[in-house]
């Protein structure tokens, strides 16, 4: 009002601005404070973020500098370096230069920018003229950009055409043109699957697929080959789920949750094409039946969807491979079997034995584990041994413990699943999918069992250290459904590829913080970004948000192009819709590829009750074979059984390592008369009676000693069994058992042994190890029916053995005399054996000429 006075009214309000106009000025004002509020904490995020990842990396590359260590992008940063700015850069690209003739890059698309560089640099030199030698060079470089899905490994398919430009100008100056076929022809798919790509990439659906925007068009070398594809409608999403059980876990899905129901229809529905279906007919004209081989389930990720579908098609009779990668010790098979582990080697470990308690192997209930707990005196241990309620627990526990001491990691493993039972109630309680992880257990004890001295706590320590991830190797080739990931599946094929997982869209992150590269300006580098919630974007993170949704937007789009060209004859497509749809997803882009489909090539299969089944496109021939065919199929093809499942890829590269008692071939050696097989059990009888009854008094050696023979060789008559505690109780009455069993022994001693030749070292037992001050006493006891009468005679095999021992104890124990003996059981006898004499009997005994035992 003061600054309008003297004015005219009219002139006033002739300047003064509208409401709009006010409206207006003053949301511009609130956009730019709220746009420069949010690049401060934008910057101050990013300030942040990268005062922390210098410290990080910092100690990392100090880290591994200290222990002379490099990781994969250490050599490829490195090897650029060396190639581009290293002062070296002239006399490295010389030497080159004398010996590359001819450059071939493999999978170029999936080439990142750093390992560009490193071939641009040898290009480089390579294309600048006539070189070292003047023979003709080649540049050879083989791509897709529409198969590049490995963003998460650098791959960057904008940097394929980048390159492609640059050596095409590199190749201009040399006066030869860089030639750029066009692989349109496929030689995998029959025209039906290829028809149906081109469709779903059709016009804007193909935006971001290639760099160029060029049209998606494929030529079918199997050009008369009939295919179909099949599009199921969606299982519905749950509108008002049904409340579950209260006890049930909170995460768990309810029984008609939509990836539940879809689980179930695709393991039924395998199983009807295993049964009944035919592959449609090639060039040939014949259709042959669908086996389970010829089956490709491909997934985006390995969630619940895809546990069910193995789990489904297991129950359903189906042979399945499993998963193609699952971690070892985070699966719950996995879990109680460590657990079993901890438990005999500490047994006052009360949290691992409650676990082990609530387990199939035990099936304790929660409510009498927490009467056992509750208000007890001692360790669980002790509650479990004092309940009379749970004495079958305790004894299973009781026979566990006692062979920790003897046992290896994989005969442990294997006494717990077969002779406890503990395999049959694991698959009972965690269904059949379980078999996977235990047998790759079994397979990595034994992987440990070939490096180390194998004992339970080196085991332990070793598969919990590893954080195994066990990738299957899914080649074609084996009689069972393969259900995978897509980015696993690149570059395998199948006759029938299913894909169930259609309604998965971007990655939902929320409001989760996101590191955004942010493009660099000028000379500045580019700026990693920390952002926040996306209602705080300022512009640069907004506009870096964007690049990278459209980013991932287009390697989906890759990603469905790479999984439906995996079908060879038949593509089956279905989806259960999430709770919360996605903005886009798969499956929109294939329903609207239908659309697009001749109409009369286009036909809808119904159920009984007049639903839509599924909708299919199909070219070429008559699909289903004549009714004789059919006749005969049936009557030849093989009823669905359990396939042989071949073992995971092992963690560790297993090395055939052998024992020292398998120097030397022992033909005719051992209880004679018996049989092998009969004498080998008598033998491992005897010595576990002696590991166990010693110590104890004569009265209860007997009774202890006819307890394990009961238990665990009851395939073993009443005279064999009372003459072996006979035996036992002869050995144990010896002038010299009083220090061969004694306090300063040990039973069961391993040890590795390093060859004297170019064999792998080996892994021995030692039956009885005394450590005295002065010396170390080998003794290994011998069962056979007539032991030799004097040293002399010892079979050469034994001395071999005894060799092998003394050779590594020497080593171990160099200040002390080593000396051996052997201790037959059948005519107690304690017989030393010369030990310079039996170390060179082992170094004239060659492991890898003998074989390995």
């Amino acid at each position: 009002a003061r600054s309008t006075r003297g004015f005219p009214v009219a002139e006033v309000k002739k300047q003064r601005p509208s409401a709009e106009d006010e409206l207006r000025g003053l949301t511009e004002w609130a956009t730019a404070t709220r746009d420069e509020l949010m690049a401060t904490r934008a910057a101050n995020r990013a300030r942040d973020l990268h005062c922390f990842g210098h410290s990080l990396m910092s100690r990392l590359d100090g880290a591994k500098a200290r222990r002379g260590l490099v990781d994969f992008d250490d050599l490829i940063e490195r090897t650029r370096d060396l190639l581009t700015r290293a002062d070296m850069r002239a006399w490295v690209l010389y030497k080159l230069d004398q010996g590359i003739d001819h450059i071939l890059v493999d999978e170029a698309q999936d080439t990142s920018p750093r390992q560009w560089d490193v071939i641009r640099a040898i290009a480089d030199e390579f294309l600048a003229g006539e070189g070292a030698r003047p023979e003709g060079r080649s540049l050879f470089v083989v791509g897709d950009e529409k198969q590049s899905i490995y963003s998460f490994q650098g791959a960057e398919p904008q940097a394929f055409g980048h390159m492609r430009e640059v050596f095409a100008e590199g190749l201009e100056r040399l006066g030869t043109p860089l030639g750029q076929p066009k692989l349109e022809t496929s030689y995998r798919s029959a025209p039906a699957i290829l028809d149906f790509v081109d469709a779903v990439f059709d016009g804007p659906a193909a935006e971001g697929l290639t760099m160029a925007a060029e049209p998606v068009r494929h030529e079918a070398h199997r050009g008369s080959d009939a295919g179909r594809v099949d599009l199921w409608p969606p299982v519905p999403k749950l509108e008002n789920p049904e409340a579950d059980d209260w006890w049930k876990p909170v995460d768990a899905p309810p029984p008609d949750d939509p990836k539940t129901v879809l689980a179930g229809d695709v393991a039924r529905h395998i199983r009807d094409l295993v049964e009944n279906a035919h592959l449609p007919p090639r060039k040939d004209g014949t259709a042959r039946k669908v086996r389970a081989g010829d089956i490709l389930v491909l997934v985006t990720r390995r969630d619940r969807l895809a546990r069910g579908i193995i789990r489904q098609l297991k129950a359903e009779g189906v042979p399945v491979a499993g998963a193609d990668r699952m971690s070892l010790t985070a699966e719950l098979a996995v879990q109680d079997l460590l657990a079993l582990i901890r438990v005999v080697l500490m047994p006052s470990d009360d949290l691992s034995l409650a676990a082990l308690l609530r387990s199939p192997m035990c099936r304790v209930t929660e409510d009498a584990l927490f009467d056992l707990a509750y208000d007890r005196k001692g360790t669980l241990w002790q509650a479990v041994r004092a309940a009379p309620d749970h004495a079958e627990v305790a004894a299973f526990l009781d026979d566990m413990s006692r062979q920790a001491d003897f046992m290896r990691p994989y005969e442990f493993l294997e006494r717990a699943l077969v002779q406890h039972d503990a395999r049959r109630k694991l698959l009972a309680r965690l269904g059949p999918e379980v078999e996977d992880p235990i047998d790759e257990l079994l397979v990595q004890a034994l992987a440990y069992e070939s490096r180390e001295a194998p004992s339970l706590a080196g085991f332990l320590a070793w598969i919990e250290a590893g954080e195994i991830d066990v990738k299957r190797e899914m080649e074609r080739g084996l009689d069972a459904v393969r259900v995978m990931t897509v980015h696993g599946a690149k570059g395998l094929e199948a006759p029938i590829v299913i894909l169930p997982d259609t309604f998965a869209g971007s990655s939902s992150r929320g409001s989760r913080p996101l590191l955004l590269p942010a493009e660099a300006v000028g000379n500045a580098p580019a700026l990693m970004l920390w952002a926040g919630e996306k209602a705080q974007d300022d512009p640069v993170t907004r506009e870096a948000r964007e690049a990278a949704e459209a980013r991932e937007a287009a390697e989906r789009k890759r990603l469905l192009y790479v999984a439906l060209t995996r079908a060879e004859d038949w593509l089956i497509l279905c989806g259960a819709e999430p709770g919360k749809m996605p903005a886009t997803c798969w499956y929109d882009m294939l329903e609207a590829a239908f659309e697009r489909l001749p109409a009369d090539q286009v036909r809808s299969r119904q159920h009984s009750d007049g639903t839509e089944a599924f909708r299919r496109f199909e070219t070429g021939g008559p699909v289903d074979p004549p009714a004789a065919d059919t006749a005969k199929d049936q009557a030849t093809a093989p009823a669905i059984q359990r396939p042989d499942i071949p073992g995971l890829t092992v963690y560790e590269p297993r090395v055939e390592r052998g024992s020292p008692s398998g120097l030397e071939a022992k033909a005719g050696l051992g209880g004679s008369g018996l049989g092998r097989a009969v004498a080998l059990r008598r033998g491992t009888a005897v010595h576990t009676v002696l590991e166990t009854v010693t110590g104890l008094a004569e009265a209860e050696r007997l009774a202890v000693g006819g307890r394990i023979l009961k238990g665990q060789f009851p395939d073993l008559d009443q005279s064999l069994s009372d003459g072996i505690l006979a035996e036992v109780e002869a050995v144990l009455s010896m002038p010299e058992a009083e220090w061969v069993f004694g306090p300063e022994s040990v039973a069961e001693i391993s040890l590795r042994i390093d060859s004297h030749d170019s064999s792998p070292p080996m892994i021995g037992r030692i039956d009885r190890l005394i450590v005295q001050p002065d010396r170390v006493w080998i003794i290994d006891i011998k069962t056979d029916a007539q032991p030799p009468r004097d040293a002399g005679a010892v079979p050469k095999a034994y001395r071999a053995q005894l060799g092998a021992y003394a050779s590594a104890a020497s080593a171990i124990w160099a200040g002390k005399q080593v000396r051996t003996g052997l201790l037959w059981t059948a005519v107690p006898t304690l017989m030393e054996v010369d030990t310079e004499a039996s170390i060179a009997t082992f170094r004239d005994t060659s492991f890898a000429r003998t074989g390995r035992a």
